[in-house]
């Protein structure tokens, strides 16, 4: 990664993610052999007592036996519920010193950062970047990281978008707003001679690099733009983007948009604060290459 990025991530913040993900993971595997356990026991139980009911001629018998059998699985599971739940309460500890973390290095960025958890991208910053295209029944999302940059702000969140038939969308959704403004359209997607009917208007467009030309298609409205926008640096960056993820990229009137496609193991994966941070940095790279251009 190029400065200034490298220096925040190699920061004791990132350190301290790191290790409490560590943690995290193995509390994690400790609460799930805990309830594989309980749950095993408590079939055991019900087995046992099933097996008595059927066994046994005498009601009265049945019913002590079962106030027996209560109380000593009781007594037997107190040990690993109270564990259980104390490790649970350590695991939530855990997700909020994430949170916090995550929160911090990037007001090392911007002390002026936005982070709310429960809110995410606006569903006019999706329809106007024109990357997910198709009417969706189900639109949510979680924690939008808001930074503000001197030639640029950031806003970014997950994102899930679904209609009755299929998956529109689930990833990261980035919106880079530059505060000087351009005129025209650019949208750059994955895959040779792309088409969709949505970009009849608009042009395709070719660039003097074949390693580009042979993984994006290019429409816009104006080549001018496009010239400005795909300097080799950026044309590296995006590369190195497509090497990790399927993704659309758009350039609509002074706002850049990025739309990262994820599978749920990605998704999985990219609870993990490290993650998240490494792939903003990438986008920062992305965008620190763009605001250097007179676009």
């Amino acid at each position: 990664m190029r400065e200034p990025i490298k220096n925040y991530v190699e920061t004791s913040i990132f350190n301290k993610i790191k290790n409490v993900n560590v943690k995290r993971s193995i509390t994690f595997g400790v609460l799930s052999l805990i309830q594989a356990i309980l749950a095993i026991f408590t079939i055991l139980v019900i087995v046992f007592l099933a097996k008595e009911f059927l066994s046994s001629t005498n009601p009265q018998n049945i019913f002590v036996e079962f106030l027996y059998f209560v109380l000593f699985y009781l007594i037997i599971l107190f040990f690993p519920t109270t564990l259980y739940f104390l490790i649970k309460k350590y695991l939530m500890k855990l997700d909020a010193m994430l949170d916090y973390f995550e929160k911090k290095f990037f007001q090392k960025i911007d002390t002026d950062l936005s982070y709310k958890k429960d809110d995410f991208i606006d569903k006019d910053d999706l329809h106007k970047s024109k990357l997910i295209l198709g009417e969706s029944d189900k639109y949510n999302g979680a924690n939008l990281v808001v930074v503000k940059g001197e030639n640029y702000n950031i806003s970014f969140s997950n994102l899930t978008i679904k209609n009755q038939a299929e998956s529109l969308f689930n990833g990261i959704f980035f919106k880079i707003h530059f505060k000087k403004k351009f005129a025209g359209e650019v949208i750059i997607v994955e895959g040779l001679n792309f088409e969709i009917s949505e970009f009849d208007e608009m042009n395709l467009q070719l660039v003097d690099d074949l390693d580009f030309e042979q993984n994006f298609t290019i429409y816009c409205d104006e080549q001018d733009l496009v010239h400005k926008i795909l300097n080799q640096n950026f044309i590296q960056d995006i590369i190195a983007l497509k090497n990790q993820f399927k993704m659309r990229l758009s350039f609509i009137n002074g706002e850049f948009f990025i739309a990262i496609f994820m599978d749920e193991k990605t998704i999985k994966e990219f609870q993990n604060p490290n993650k998240k941070i490494e792939l903003f940095s990438l986008i920062v790279n992305i965008v620190d290459d763009l605001s250097m251009e007179n676009i």
